[in-house]
């Protein structure tokens, strides 16, 4: 399909390499929505919720493991935003979840709403097991919000010299 597109949006270093090696033809436009981390700022000081984390609740998104991470971090205050999928909502994982002092389980909100809850938070974290280049990341980061991920590394940009946060390369007692 490739050589029928005039242009190509790249959202990883790997399939920018791969378009310039392999797909692009002279006339192709390759763009790239690569998100440079180099000058994250410091954290605003005056937040209202340690972290957000923000997914569909269908459990392929890490839930148990979020579960995990708010039991053994009771100090840490996370927000949680998105969809509950009615066969998720009647699991032991959001059953835990919903019983947990220090998880506010808000529900789908607006995009408008999710940055403020994004603006209103020390990090970003995500527990889920594999991603893209999340647009919780990027939004995160529009809002110089570090985040802290469980196993997801999009183009290292968790462990450059720059960091835009944390990957613990899949090891709950690390993140």
């Amino acid at each position: 399909l490739y050589m029928f597109c005039d242009t190509i949006i790249c959202q990883t270093l790997k399939q920018i390499d791969l378009c310039q090696k392999n797909i692009i033809r002279k006339d192709n436009v390759l763009i790239s929505n690569i998100f440079d981390v180099k000058n994250l700022g410091e954290l605003n000081a005056a937040t209202t919720y340690d972290a957000v984390w923000i997914g569909k609740f269908n459990g392929a998104k890490g839930e148990a493991e979020l579960l995990s991470l708010a039991e053994k971090l009771t100090e840490l205050n996370i927000v949680c935003l998105g969809h509950v999928s009615d066969m998720f909502r009647n699991t032991s994982t959001y059953i835990d979840l919903q019983k947990l002092s220090n998880i506010t389980l808000v529900g789908q909100v607006p995009n408008v709403e999710v940055k403020e809850y994004i603006k209103a938070s020390k990090f970003i974290v995500c527990t889920s097991p594999s991603e893209g280049l999340s647009n919780v990341f990027l939004e995160g980061w529009q809002y110089r919000k570090p985040v802290i991920s469980l196993s997801v590394d999009p183009n290292f940009y968790l462990t450059i010299e720059n960091p835009g946060g944390f990957c613990a390369h899949g090891s709950l007692n690390d993140m």
